[in-house]
């Protein structure tokens, strides 16, 4: 007790600081990079502290920082020095004295939803300052053994052997301006596969590289390089060397020789030359993040693109840069591709899918996922008019209207109420109808129908249902101001619709002007018009493309990889038309890449090519569209 002011009494008092909120990031996938940012909250666009680090498997990072705030963590894929995929977790709110603990799987290339953690919302956050600090996991200690004191006839060896290395085993073409060289893994008794660094070497001449290496460029625990900014018209000489990590250098003189052609600009010829038998009899196409297919006269199904998941059919695991025929389909009227699956709508009205089916429910989650390679029955009711598949999950709409749906429920994307968070088997949908169309996104769902009205439900924090409102539904809610809708398509985080009078209005996020034309720090949470002579639209990842009455296709939005079509890779782009041979009848927009159905019934693709989902038969960016290819047959 301390003697206060007039002789009183005052008691001593102690402030009881709570520890910093913690945290910690365990990482199970492939992904290069890990960038965490703290701000205010969901809707909010500024940043108080970012940090981004390498973060291989099975590494451990935990994040410390003062105050309460709202956490965005993302992983981003880098390839040949780009980043080709960014996965994120926004919304994780982090109270004073709290830790929690976040694990990636490869399974879906997506972050763990931390489903218990509490969100607020956006009116009652307030900016505030962070200070953040990295802490990297303490390393295990290795248990204490006897002191063995050194044998001077028993001294380590030196490493001198070199890497057993087959050389470069192929070099493309990606473009007028860069090769694509793949290779097969070393080999080193005292070097892991993942620490093996790559050298390469290019040179206008032959022989030079393999007598007097001089590495350019290099690649640590790779098979593949992207050599960009090569001079057009030439040709390049490439050889590709091992190095482990004491240094010693394979001495293979393997060559490869790329002839690159020139940029042929003021020619009158639109778009770029296909690189072998060009697909045709094509009635429609669907792209999933990183592959495509197309519905063919007939009824059979061509894949190609990324296979992880087997999306493609094929029943094996390679990816494919050309068209390739998915078997044991020949009488589909209908397709659809998501992120990892794909499906079709076969002509007795039954659904067959491929690629990452769910599998298994525990505890109300969706915890397993069985990659087929060949179609699986999914919906066997003989009524299907169509499906639509998202991030996770999938529905079909019948042909009297009905909606089923199934896969992950976690935001609320199946409509089917908050009781449960996954369904293996399609569950009918009773609080909606007269459905005549639907669109899946990464983790919303919207449905036409007849009447013209457009219901939407799952993720909202993006304003992606149109709704005005930033919080997840799950049931279905009527998107207003939209009379006579026909149409609609959906992206990861943005939604677009069409309506009878060929007006075309987007909603949703916007950072990329996916959803507006101009790239916005403001989300537009209810529809905006941008177009007014629309027969189709196709929201990809983060741009979006319309098919016109006039047959002309026009994109908009993210651009980083050429996705808009128009022949650049700007950051961002505003509305701009595609130059295309002919006029178009479809269009559809993947990831990062779209395709266009012209009226030849030949297809055409750009955009983002690093799993071959552009069809050109080679890997590589496609700034420009080019005719999709049918895989040559083997000999």
């Amino acid at each position: 007790m301390k003697e206060g002011a007039g002789g009183a009494a005052a008691a001593e008092v102690v402030l009881l600081v709570p520890p910093p909120p913690r945290l910690v990031i365990r990482n199970k996938s492939q992904f290069d990079f890990l960038e965490l940012r703290t701000h205010p909250g969901p809707g909010y666009r500024e940043v108080t502290n970012w940090l981004e680090a390498p973060l291989p498997v099975g590494d451990q990072i935990t994040f410390v920082w003062e105050g309460e705030n709202y956490v965005t963590v993302m992983r981003l894929k880098v390839e040949h020095g780009r980043v080709v995929a960014m996965t994120t977790q926004k919304g994780i709110r982090l109270p004073q004295g709290t830790e929690h603990e976040l694990s990636v799987f490869d399974e879906a290339f997506r972050l763990a939803k931390l489903r218990d953690l509490p969100l607020v919302p956006k009116s009652e956050l307030k900016p505030s300052d962070t200070t953040l600090q990295v802490f990297a996991p303490p390393e295990p200690q290795p248990p204490t053994e006897p002191t063995v004191q050194p044998n001077p006839d028993q001294a380590e060896v030196p490493d001198t052997t070199p890497p057993v290395f087959a050389g470069i085993k192929s070099g493309q073409a990606a473009s007028s301006k860069s090769v694509v060289l793949t290779w097969d893994p070393a080999k080193d008794d005292r070097t892991s596969a993942d620490a093996i660094r790559y050298l390469v070497c290019r040179s206008n001449e032959s022989g030079v590289c393999g007598s007097a290496f001089s590495a350019a460029l290099g690649v640590k625990g790779g098979t593949q390089i992207l050599v960009e900014e090569l001079e057009p018209g030439q040709t390049h000489f490439f050889v590709v060397r091992a190095q482990d990590e004491a240094g010693n250098l394979d001495a293979n003189k393997v060559e490869a020789k790329v002839e690159l052609v020139s940029d042929q600009t003021g020619s009158s010829q639109t778009g770029s030359s296909p690189t072998g038998q060009p697909l045709s009899g094509v009635l429609s196409v669907a792209a999933g993040e990183y592959h495509t297919c197309a519905l063919l006269t007939g009824g059979g199904v061509d894949c190609w693109g990324d296979n992880v998941f087997l999306q493609l059919g094929t029943g094996g695991a390679a990816r494919g840069a050309a068209a390739v025929v998915v078997a044991g389909v020949s009488s589909a009227v209908s397709l659809a591709a998501g992120a990892r699956t794909t499906c079709v709508v076969l002509g007795d009205r039954n659904v067959k899918c491929w690629g990452a089916l769910p599998s298994k429910v525990e505890g109300k989650k969706l915890v397993e996922v069985a990659h087929s390679g060949t179609p699986k029955p999914v919906y066997s009711r003989s009524d299907a008019a169509g499906a639509a598949m998202g991030g996770s999950h999938g529905c079909v709409w019948t042909q009297s209207g009905e909606v089923w749906c199934w896969g992950d429920h976690a935001r609320g994307q199946l409509g089917l109420g908050e009781a449960l968070l996954a369904f293996v088997e399609p569950t009918r949908l009773d609080s909606i109808g007269g459905v005549t169309g639907i669109a899946a996104g990464a983790a919303h769902t919207c449905a036409v129908q007849s009447s013209g009205d457009l219901y939407c439900w799952g993720a909202n924090d993006h304003g992606q249902l149109g709704n005005g409102a930033t919080t997840d539904r799950f049931s279905p809610m009527k998107v207003g101001g939209l009379p006579g809708v026909v149409g609609v398509t959906a992206g990861f985080e943005h939604t677009c619709g069409w309506l009878s009078s060929g007006q075309g209005y987007c909603w949703g996020s916007t950072a990329r002007g996916q959803a507006d034309g101009a790239a916005s720090s403001q989300d537009r949470f209810t529809p905006v018009q941008m177009r007014a002579d629309v027969t189709m639209m196709a929201a990809g990842g983060e741009h979006t493309c319309a098919l016109t009455q006039a047959g002309e296709i026009w994109c908009w939005g993210r651009n980083d990889y050429g996705q808009s079509g128009q022949g650049s890779n700007s950051t961002n782009v505003p509305a701009g038309r595609v130059s295309l041979p002919r006029k178009a009848t479809a269009i559809a927009s993947g990831g990062h890449h779209s395709c266009a159905l012209l009226e030849d019934t030949s297809l055409w693709c750009w955009g983002l090519n690093s799993e071959g989902q552009a069809g050109v038969g080679r890997l590589g960016y496609t700034e420009t569209p080019s005719a999709v290819v049918v895989e040559s047959p083997k000999p």
